[in-house]
């Protein structure tokens, strides 16, 4: 996937950004979301603390960027995945 870069207003954690994008004529939109990981106390555990995070969230959010870390939290950014399109394949039309 190509990028750009687009400045939004600050948001709240948790939030979900919804873009609008128009290529070629055709529309799409995008969602994003930003998460705040709390490090834990013990920085050798921090590597873990993330692995369990991103994976919490499923196959739905794609991991698209883990921010600048603090030192005590870590901003990180999920893109929505787009729906699978259907197969071309239609198994429900039996061939005789």
């Amino acid at each position: 996937m190509s990028q750009i870069c687009v400045p939004i207003p600050p948001i709240e954690e948790t939030k979900t950004i919804d873009l609008d994008v128009v290529i070629d004529g055709k529309a799409q939109r995008v969602k994003y979301r930003v998460e705040t990981l709390e490090w834990p106390d013990d920085a050798t555990s921090r590597v873990e603390a993330l692995r369990r995070f991103i994976a919490s969230h499923g196959d739905e959010w794609l991991l698209v960027q883990i921010g600048t870390p603090t030192a005590d939290r870590v901003p990180v950014m999920f893109r929505l995945r787009p729906p699978r399109e259907a197969d071309s394949d239609d198994s429900s039309n039996p061939t005789t």
